[in-house]
């Protein structure tokens, strides 16, 4: 086999459930048969064949890989709006701590079949790390939903906005996703939520992973990385803490200042 019989290109989707790993044994197990079923049922619904689908299970979600034939445009249309109705079935008579509350990502991209049976590229990353992102997990979070939806550009450019699905491109969201080395836009939908009314911050919300914010205090890095010349109230709080005391007494300096020998600026409480 050549390099160029093994490239391909394939529709695919990576799906999370939310709560899954601070759940007990027997809630996991739920979770499981609970997503399973919605799943297998959103594909009846949307007259899709899982069974032509390679589906790599993860505990918590599933990665899928559909076959080529299949147009990105029914997977964000007919297949969404049937995974929607059978969540929706699903929690219905359930206490809202027992509802799956799920995250899906869909992507257009290169999937290579590895030897070990399972697929393997760029593309597979890239849906990886859509549904693992934390902008994602902020908007299931600060919604309350239990379906948060994000595409990849190419998804959202090539489908969505040039009119191949039946919604609305304004329901989505542009986000920059940043997660471990992958860096892309990509476009957010929560259904029945205005996503733009959102604050989409990872530190507003209150969910299984968020990363650390980004030191947003600006000021210029002096020879020895200390910032110098940003702002903070001494004893207060800052944008990196969020109302979490800051545990110390900070001096700013607007100029270059020598402490060789010296240690400026630290009280311990």
């Amino acid at each position: 086999m050549t390099f160029s019989d093994r490239f391909d290109r394939r529709p695919m989707m990576a799906v999370d459930v939310k709560g899954f790993g601070s759940s007990d044994d027997q809630r996991q197990e739920d979770i499981q048969d609970g997503l399973i079923t919605v799943l297998e049922q959103a594909a009846k619904r949307s007259h899709l064949r899982r069974k032509d689908w390679f589906v790599d299970f993860t505990g918590d979600g599933e990665l899928a890989i559909l076959p080529r034939e299949v147009p990105e445009s029914l997977l964000v249309d007919d297949y969404l709006r049937a995974f929607k109705a059978e969540l929706t079935r699903y929690n219905r008579d359930r206490l809202a701590n027992a509802h799956l509350r799920v995250r899906i990502a869909i992507h257009f991209g290169s999937a290579v079949r590895s030897g070990n049976g399972h697929y393997r590229g760029q593309g597979v990353v890239a849906v990886s790390r859509l549904v693992d992102s934390d902008v994602l997990r902020t908007a299931l979070a600060m919604s309350g939903a239990d379906l948060a939806v994000i595409l990849s550009r190419p998804v959202f450019m090539d489908a969505v906005l040039q009119g191949y699905t039946t919604g609305n491109a304004e329901d989505y969201r542009r986000v920059e996703v940043r997660q471990k080395e992958f860096r892309s836009d990509a476009w957010i939908l929560v259904p029945g939520h205005d996503i733009h009314a959102m604050d989409l911050d990872p530190a507003s919300a209150d969910d299984d992973t968020t990363s650390a914010p980004e030191d947003t205090t600006g000021g210029t890095p002096d020879a020895s990385g200390a910032r110098c010349g940003a702002p903070r109230a001494s004893g207060g709080t800052d944008e990196r803490t969020r109302g979490r005391p800051y545990p110390g007494v900070v001096n700013n300096f607007n100029d270059r200042v020598d402490v060789s020998g010296g240690v400026i600026g630290i009280k311990y409480e």
